[in-house]
């Protein structure tokens, strides 16, 4: 009768010391790569973010500043000594301030809310660029921060016979006003490791007039 051995094998079962090290590199590696990159995603994504809450201030309160320049000088009735129909002139306008006055209800005054309003470059602090904002004055309403983080306000005017003007002497003669506004993210962005600005202009016609 034939007797079968089983052969004894010599190699034993299992991962060496060398495989446990490569698998250990392999993973820390791995997950050294997926930490970064989760990393950079998260950035990008507040960037993203920052720039679009800026761009979203930005855009709507250049978009409101329009607004009430557009309605700028409304007098339906007859305000003091100016006839109806003839625009009540701007009150105050500088490079960096505008004082709008209209009649938008026709009751003969600028007394109610929208119907005396300033705009002012605010500088928080001459020594932090972007710390600034643009005031919204109103009698009714009081004195608003109206956008934030802004880094540039600039106004000019073209006047009736032509020449455009930071600095014009007759209000009544004011045709268009000129709007440049800089506005930035609160914060570095930290992809760029800049603060990201954007720039808005608009040539404005006043209505009233012309």
């Amino acid at each position: 009768m034939r007797i079968l051995r089983l052969k004894q094998r010599t190699g034993a079962l299992g991962f060496s010391i060398m495989d446990v090290l490569l698998a250990v590199v392999i993973s820390a590696f791995m997950l050294s790569a997926m930490v970064f990159l989760y990393t950079r995603v998260q950035r990008s994504f507040i960037g993203q973010t920052r720039v679009a809450n800026a761009q979203s201030v930005g855009s709507i309160g250049f978009f409101l500043i329009g607004r009430d320049i557009r309605r700028a000088g409304s007098n339906p009735v007859g305000f003091g000594s100016i006839a109806a129909g003839k625009a009540i002139p701007f009150e105050l306008a500088t490079s960096q301030q505008l004082q709008i006055l209209s009649d938008l209800n026709g009751d003969s005054d600028v007394a109610d809310a929208d119907e005396n309003i300033t705009y002012s470059f605010i500088d928080n602090d001459p020594n932090i660029p972007g710390n600034d904002t643009i005031q919204r004055s109103d009698p009714i309403g009081g004195n608003v921060s109206y956008i934030t983080n802004v880094y540039d306000f600039q106004l000019s005017y073209i006047m009736s016979a032509g020449p455009e003007t930071s600095a014009p002497d007759v209000m009544s003669d004011i045709r268009m006003v000129r709007v440049k506004l800089t506005v930035g993210t609160d914060k570095v962005d930290p992809l760029s490791g800049q603060i990201i600005t954007r720039d808005y202009e608009n040539l404005i016609g006043l209505r009233n007039f012309q």
